[in-house]
């Protein structure tokens, strides 16, 4: 994905056109330092820097252990990249990467849902997989196969999805996938070894492309109104870094858990499990905390829609004679 950005900027760079007027291009080329701060390339190497020592840390103790001295190192210069980036955010730089007057209540509650619900992803997926290989013991090629559903299901959530975006508030549609979501991963953490494939996790890859493909829509419609035009390409690309970077972290969260229930447990199966159930009711957590977001959101919505309604109706009560 990284180097096929890359060759996309490189192309960009000669195919776009340029936005100078003639006007323009006769005044003096700004200065390198003048074209970084346009940029915000210093609030940027520092936001990136923050995102991958802090997300390094997690990940990277479920394989080395959280003893290991670099660890908790690179969890504090996570930490400290990451004030350093919202100070000049906020305070130093003319062109902020996010304009933080835009971020209203309803951005944040879109971006806290996406996460939760794609973070408990992240972990879903790959606990999948371990329960499918280690626990069930199932053949590789024949786990693959189980895997499909989320084919057909995904192709099928797209058509539904435009359906439903014209005759339903994206705030419910929001609820309704965070349910999908959550009961994906409920299905999933209580699998009992032993029980058939389609008791629990068919219907698990059912739910959870049906709470994806139907989370990603709602909440670029919800910051598609909450911002203006030209903040609507910083909307998408936010929502996407969102996604990314909560199925990474959580996955390192949810592995410390399976690491921290089963250090000082008897090597086992029973144990194995115990620790891929731990992890997975993390993920169960998250999504659930996602949906008492997302009922809030809803309550938020209709209560401003009521009070939008009321003040409408007072006005109209003014004007008649």
């Amino acid at each position: 994905m990284g180097c096929i950005t890359a060759v996309v900027a490189l192309c960009g760079y000669f195919a776009v056109p340029s936005s100078q007027s003639h006007y323009e291009s006769l005044q003096p080329r700004p200065s390198l330092r003048d074209i970084l701060w346009a940029t915000d390339v210093p609030a940027g190497a520092l936001g990136i820097a923050a995102l991958v020592f802090f997300n390094l840390a997690w990940n990277q103790a479920v394989v080395v252990g959280w003893a290991t001295p670099y660890i908790p190192v690179f969890l504090v210069l996570g930490i400290l990249f990451a004030i350093a980036f919202f100070y000049i955010e906020i305070n130093i730089s003319p062109s902020p990467l996010i304009p933080f007057s835009i971020l209203t209540g309803d951005v944040a509650f879109v971006l806290a849902c996406v996460a939760a619900a794609w973070g408990g992803f992240g972990a879903y997926v790959y606990y999948f997989w371990t329960t499918m290989l280690m626990v069930t013991e199932t053949p590789p090629l024949l786990a693959s196969a189980w895997f499909s559903p989320p084919i057909a299901v995904g192709l099928a959530t797209a058509v539904l999805t435009g359906y439903l975006v014209a005759r339903v508030h994206p705030a419910m549609l929001m609820v309704m996938a965070e349910a999908c979501v959550l009961a994906a991963c409920l299905l999933l953490a209580t699998f009992p070894p032993g029980q058939t494939y389609w008791a629990q996790l068919f219907p698990s890859l059912i739910f959870a492309p049906l709470g994806l493909d139907m989370s990603f829509p709602a909440a670029i419609l919800v910051m598609s109104n909450a911002m203006g035009k030209e903040h609507q390409g910083m909307a998408m690309s936010l929502v996407n870094t969102i996604v990314n970077y909560s199925i990474s972290l959580s996955l390192g969260i949810a592995g410390t858990i399976e690491q921290q229930v089963t250090k000082s447990r008897p090597e086992g199966p029973a144990t194995v499990l115990l620790g891929y159930h731990s992890a997975e009711y993390f993920s169960c957590g998250i999504v659930g905390f996602g949906l008492l977001l997302s009922l809030v959101f809803v309550w938020r919505a209709r209560r401003e829609s009521s009070l939008k309604m009321s003040k409408n109706a007072s006005d109209i009560d003014r004007i008649e004679p």
